[in-house]
């Protein structure tokens, strides 16, 4: 037996190996695709992933795996006509970069691209720094940065393995995040995209088995950071100005921020939502007149992500 397999052979039985969050890109809250604009980075579709580009609009959506159920594309939209960036990244949080201190550290993919792809090689970056922990986006750097794994690599139309060993981790980092990203040319076909799945980083300088955790373990860990409620009041309502309240059950990295995407309303003057505590708020109807009152399935999305 080589020592690879040896190690791929224990670390299946460790629990939680595969240090970042839905890195088999199973949750999808926010919806299967999502756009920015040209310029803009931020989280859209597959949950704890960010996205953009510099000059293009770009989409990242869900696709069917070939090893995995989905997996995640991240497009320059077609027509467009810009260069620079684009790409995709993931950061951690201080509590969770603490334990990787002093480690080196495994990084595993599968990546394909489409037929019309005009980046080139596609560049990963592996990043840290001293400052206060965030995602790292292109043209900015972490506080006293350093690239813990840069590197280059050719993909195929075929998925193909693709595997980065970094540097350890500084004991005195508190910033953590990396990059995928290619610059394309000319005007964007129809396929102009990057795909990946099974993406596993690890302690440790081998890259062993993926690792899958449960569905139910993996929506829990991601809703730290990002949770749709739904909600439902009904009352009847002895005037305007009335209110009913339902609570808003969440635990959270720190008090989201809440966007509310209404749902079937009567008799209502105003909704709102408070979540000024990173563990639990509450959302508020307030009717307009007498009578039957009701708001169902407003939705209200808490976002407390990097």
């Amino acid at each position: 037996i080589t020592v690879a397999e040896l190690a791929s052979a224990i670390s299946l039985s460790t629990p939680g190996k595969n240090v970042i969050i839905n890195g088999n890109f199973d949750v999808w809250q926010r919806g299967v695709t999502a756009g920015n604009a040209s310029g803009t980075y931020d989280y859209g579709s597959a949950d704890r992933f960010w996205f953009g580009s510099g000059p293009n609009a770009t989409t990242f959506s869900q696709q069917t795996g070939t090893n995995a159920q989905f997996s995640a594309r991240c497009q320059r939209d077609a027509s467009e006509t810009g260069g620079g960036v684009v790409g995709f990244g993931y950061a951690w949080e201080l509590s969770d970069i603490i334990p990787l201190r002093g480690k080196t550290l495994t990084v595993s993919f599968r990546m394909k691209e489409g037929a019309n792809y005009s980046g080139g090689d596609v560049t990963f970056n592996f990043y840290e720094g001293t400052g206060t922990a965030q995602r790292r986006t292109f043209g900015a750097s972490y506080t006293s940065e350093t690239n813990l794994a840069g590197d280059t690599f050719t993909t195929t139309t075929s998925f193909q393995k693709f595997t980065f060993t970094t540097s350890a981790v500084a004991s005195s980092s508190t910033q953590l995040g990396f990059l995928f990203q290619y610059e394309p040319s000319g005007t964007a076909g129809a396929d102009d995209w990057i795909e990946i799945e099974e993406l596993q980083v690890e302690i440790g300088p081998v890259a062993t088995e993926f690792q899958r955790r449960p569905f139910a373990e993996e929506l829990a860990l991601c809703q730290r950071y990002y949770k749709i409620v739904n909600t439902a009041i009904r009352w009847t309502a002895a005037a305007g100005g009335e209110y009913g309240q339902c609570p808003l059950p969440y635990s959270m990295r720190i008090a989201p921020s809440n966007t509310i995407t209404a749902g079937s309303r009567a008799n209502g003057s105003s909704h709102s939502a408070t979540t000024t505590l990173a563990y639990g708020g509450f959302y508020q109807f307030s009717s307009s007149g007498a009578g039957d009152a009701y708001s169902f399935n407003d939705k209200v999305a808490l976002d407390a992500e990097l």
